[in-house]
């Protein structure tokens, strides 16, 4: 979802597909939770970054302004780099 995301929003520049990239991301780690260990381990290890990130992406939803998108990135960039 991250690497489909960046695409979309460095690549194309389109913001609104990058966030329909992170939906069900967001949606499974909201509303399923972990199940399996891996996804514990995953949750444990990248959810708080995950999360804060996509309260940054509601808050350009809400403001429209560019640097909340940028913040978002920066976690989303930690995230990836640590997975890779």
């Amino acid at each position: 979802a991250l690497e489909e995301a960046s695409r979309m929003y460095f690549g194309e520049q389109n913001v609104e597909g990058m966030l329909s990239a992170l939906a069900p991301l967001h949606s499974i780690m909201e509303s399923q939770g972990a199940e399996t260990m891996q996804e514990i381990a995953f949750v444990q290890q990248y959810g708080h970054e995950l999360s804060e990130a996509h309260e940054w992406c509601n808050r350009y939803r809400q403001s429209g302004r560019e640097n909340h998108i940028s913040q978002a990135w920066d976690l989303y960039y930690h995230v990836f780099k640590r997975i890779n």
